[in-house]
């Protein structure tokens, strides 16, 4: 799991930050503050996409997707796990 947050969010997302939206990290306070704290909560964020984070998950429609190879629910699940474990641990 560490390796698909590497290939697919890390570029953004480095150690739990957020290079396009500041106030939209990884982080627990950032995610609480966003209400997106719950691994369901993340796993839809990440399947789905939100604001300019396009959608990673398989079954994602519209113009919110992205256009790279898409996540199965399994690795969304598992991602959204490893992204709440870290945000709890402090990336």
């Amino acid at each position: 799991t560490e390796m698909v947050f590497e290939n697919k969010c890390a570029g953004c997302h480095v150690a739990g930050g957020n290079i396009q939206a500041p106030g939209k990290t990884l982080k627990l306070d950032d995610l609480e503050k966003n209400d997106v704290a719950s691994i369901q909560s993340i796993a839809a964020v990440i399947s789905e996409g939100k604001d300019r984070m396009p959608g990673f998950g398989a079954k994602c429609e519209g113009a919110n997707c992205t256009f790279a190879e898409r996540l199965t629910d399994d690795q969304v699940r598992d991602l959204a796990e490893y992204v709440a474990n870290k945000a709890k641990q402090g990336w």
